[in-house]
């Protein structure tokens, strides 16, 4: 992986990174190596429902050596057609970094989404409130497994448990589930048009003891539906991954995966993975997405986010299904149309 590239773009290499207390912080000594307009760091929360098919996240998206912040809040409940369709989204993409003048440990910004890292890598909460459309929320979360660092120490993943609640519309929900929250840091991601096929993030809890990530394309060897239109060799497909069983984490060095996607709206509907971690044990995943939106934090990036309820060894499993489509695949699958 290069210094200034995106995670998603490059492939990860194997082992994990040290991390520390500094890492739930800024990191504003990228600045001194990257002088790229798209310097980026993040800080990434979910959270969902799933017995009433509901998801949602909250985001922050700095952009140091511009000065400014992306930040917001959205939940929704089953299949959305737009993001505007959510029964939450409050996203504003341009407000000043003095909103986290003191850190992003302790911020609230202008949308009124509030975060406290109360024991970093331990314990955090979120909060947000829209009285006049009678959303809210108020989650904990509590981290289940130490955080699974790149080697570069540029991104981690953290398998937490959710506790709270989610009033939506006037309703009120109970949360009680899942979520791996995710953080970046000193790289460059870049909004140009991408020319490569949907890239997914795919996240997975089974329980205290089990869940994974991975980050990867669908492998041309499983026929997907835009065979033909990229070439994609083996080793580009697995972008990075681990499997958290046994107390340990372990790298994921061979991905493959298959997503059917709804021919109009090109949503993925089911994942098919196979995952084979460090020590050569092979892992079958089949998930279904019970619950999506259509997002887009740039607009040459379409992200569709939705809930898998995945199943992997007589266990069923909740998780994220993040997958960022660029424009030429849009494109094409439209004209194939």
């Amino acid at each position: 992986m290069s210094d200034d590239q995106s995670f998603l773009h490059h492939q990860a290499a194997l082992g994990f990174g040290p991390y520390g207390p500094e890492d739930e912080l800024l990191h504003p000594a990228a600045k001194n190596d990257i002088q790229h307009d798209a310097l980026t760091e993040t800080q990434y929360f979910g959270f969902s429902v799933p017995e009433a098919r509901i998801h949602g996240f909250s985001y922050l998206w700095h952009h140091p050596n511009l000065g400014t912040l992306s930040s917001g809040v959205a939940a929704w409940q089953g299949i959305k057609p737009h993001h505007l369709a959510a029964e939450l989204y409050d996203f504003r993409m341009f407000m000043s970094e003095q909103t986290i003048a003191a850190g992003i440990d302790h911020y609230k910004t202008d949308v009124g989404y509030q975060v406290d890292v109360i024991e970093p890598f331990k314990l955090i909460r979120i909060r947000y409130e829209d009285a006049s459309r009678g959303n809210a929320l108020d989650i904990s979360y509590t981290a289940l497994t130490p955080p699974a660092m790149l080697p570069n120490r540029k991104h981690f993943e953290q398998t937490m448990k959710t506790k709270g609640f989610l009033s939506l519309r006037g309703k009120r929900y109970e949360v009680d589930g899942y979520n791996v929250r995710d953080r970046s840091w000193g790289e460059a991601r870049r909004e140009e048009p991408t020319p490569f096929p949907p890239i997914a993030w795919l996240t997975g809890v089974f329980g205290e003891d089990f869940s994974f990530n991975c980050t990867l394309t669908d492998h041309p060897r499983r026929s997907p539906e835009w065979l033909g239109l990229y070439q994609v060799p083996d080793e580009q497909v697995l972008k990075g991954g681990w499997i958290y069983r046994n107390g340990e984490h372990k790298r994921v060095v061979e991905g493959i995966k298959l997503t059917r996607r709804d021919p109009l709206s090109l949503c993925p509907l089911s994942h098919e993975l196979e995952l084979v971690d460090q020590d050569g044990e092979r892992l079958r995943i089949t998930g279904t997405v019970e619950s999506s939106s259509p997002s887009g934090f740039w607009p040459n990036v379409s992200i569709h986010i939705g809930l898998v309820r995945w199943q992997c060894e007589n266990r069923v499993g909740w998780g994220d299904s993040q997958e960022c489509q660029w424009t030429d695949f849009v494109h094409r699958m439209n004209s194939r149309r």
